[in-house]
């Protein structure tokens, strides 16, 4: 695999840099939110979340100074149909009734990644979420890949159903992305 990758690392590179419109300039990927955070995230389903959302930390855990060698997740929030459905005190929580185009309740559009709540509820016990690994993956920063392969490599998280779980050409790509990325947090 190392071969692979130093035979693509350029390539994948200069793609990820002409997909995006200010690649190194955008501020809230999750490199962004994980080191704002001090090494905490909030979401919504704590212990699944943890667990899928640190397999992307462990691959960049020591890497070129990245700072975290977990980052602690929360549930901070609740997407509902109707704020009158909930129980007892819901003081601590935000609580969001946005409903999105297909009528499905949704967090504040600002603070979203999609991955469709049946999918995730029948999967939330996994060892691999396989789609919500490749949608947060999009939070650090990798777009989707589906019609653009690098050299040698034919399965990874963000090629569709090419992979169900992170790669070692996964990693390396957190990590590139790490690397280009590290100067701006003073670490």
């Amino acid at each position: 695999m190392n071969s692979i990758i130093n035979n693509c690392e350029g390539e994948v590179w200069k793609h990820e840099l002409e997909t995006y419109s200010n690649a190194l300039g955008f501020k809230n990927y999750g490199y962004d939110q994980v080191v704002t955070g001090n090494g905490k995230i909030n979401y919504y389903i704590e212990a699944a979340l943890k667990k899928q959302y640190n397999k992307w930390i462990s691959v960049l855990a020591g890497f070129e100074g990245f700072p975290y060698q977990t980052v602690d997740v929360s549930v901070v929030g609740w997407a509902v149909e109707n704020k009158n459905i909930l129980q007892g005190d819901v003081s601590k929580i935000q609580v969001y009734a946005d409903i999105d185009g297909d009528g499905i309740p949704q967090c504040a559009e600002s603070c979203r990644r999609r991955v469709v709540q049946e999918y995730f509820m029948q999967n939330v016990d996994a060892k691999n979420i396989h789609i919500y690994l490749h949608e947060v993956r999009h939070t650090f920063a990798l777009d989707d890949l589906y019609d653009w392969t690098s050299s040698g490599v034919t399965n990874f998280i963000m090629m569709a159903s090419s992979a169900a779980e992170t790669t070692q050409f996964d990693a390396w790509m957190a990590r590139d992305w790490w690397r280009n990325l590290k100067s701006k947090y003073n670490l």
